[in-house]
């Protein structure tokens, strides 16, 4: 069951709660909600990181807090740091086991807080610091200009966080990056790869213009790329990534590269003349032209 800020589930029982600002009594119903869809593919099924009393947390795929059975009760609050603000708040029944999730799944700078329903006492509070712990990023299978496009943020996080990253990439990409980002890790893209120890885990792409779980903002407003600045809460200054340019010229004469197809219609140049102007253009002023697309043709529904 959704509320409009977590999501609350369990093998046995679902915890049923209005996000709110102020704690109130829950009701536990004996239904089982169906598998989160994660885009990118599993994260660690036990919460990594320990709280108290058995209870575990950790930021992948969102702030989740495991509530295991027990004869207490704890009233839990998710707080936004950066907009002083409750996004969530629970008193968990006692007896039951629970699994709760923020529905945010990009980077927030969250607070877990756990105290005593009866007079607030607080019992734990965890602030995000991913300092010295292991983050994972993980990017879907990209065309060449997405990845281009993000990179670069994916370093400003790991220098803002200080944290150990792990970049799941495709290979080819790996490869022409690796050696000018020796302080994050790269990984290749391998079905049903699970980071047991990570601290958190953020996915990297963009979703439809109205999905505000995995983005804050819709992508049409701040540009394709810089999106995933604002879904790392980093600066979304433009700084192209570091490429090996080690390998030798196949090429001799001088040459342009152009791509002229993409995943969906509002990131390809709908003129029905513009790619024949400009390659006449170019062979006129004695460039050879080369077409770098992966297909020929391609198209997606959707405009967005």
């Amino acid at each position: 069951m959704q509320t409009d800020e977590a999501m609350t589930s369990s093998s046995e029982t679902q915890i049923s709660q209005a996000a709110s600002g102020s704690p109130n009594e829950v009701q536990a119903q004996n239904t089982q909600n169906p598998p989160i869809a994660m885009p990118f593919g599993p994260v660690p099924e036990e919460p990594t990181q320990d709280a108290i009393d058995g209870i575990r947390f950790d930021f992948n795929f969102g702030l989740r807090v495991k509530v295991p059975k027990s004869d207490k009760s704890y009233r839990i609050r998710f707080v936004d740091l950066d907009n002083k603000c409750n996004l969530y708040d629970i008193i968990t029944p006692k007896g039951q086991e629970g699994l709760i999730l923020s529905k945010k799944r990009y980077f927030i700078n969250f607070r877990l807080l756990i105290s005593q329903p009866e007079d607030d006492k607080l019992l734990f509070m965890h602030d995000y610091n991913a300092k010295g712990k292991e983050v994972v990023l993980r990017f879907p299978n990209p065309g060449l200009g997405d990845a281009i496009g993000w990179f670069s943020y994916m370093e400003r996080f790991q220098q803002k966080h200080q944290c150990n990253m792990f970049c799941v990439v495709a290979d080819w990409f790996s490869d022409i990056v690796k050696k000018q980002y020796p302080q994050i890790r790269f990984e290749q893209m391998q079905e049903g790869k699970v980071y047991e120890k990570s601290y958190a885990t953020y996915d990297i792409g963009i979703s439809g213009p109205a999905d505000f779980e995995l983005q804050p903002i819709d992508h049409r407003f701040v540009g394709l790329h810089r999106t995933v600045a604002h879904i790392l809460d980093v600066s979304d200054e433009e700084i192209p990534p570091r490429f090996d340019l080690s390998a030798p010229r196949q090429i001799k004469e001088k040459y342009v590269c152009i791509g002229v197809q993409a995943t969906s219609l509002a990131k390809m140049w709908n003129n029905p003349i513009g790619w024949e102007t400009v390659v006449d253009y170019l062979l006129s002023k004695g460039y050879r032209v080369l077409c770098i697309d992966k297909d020929r043709f391609t198209g997606l529904g959707g405009t967005y």
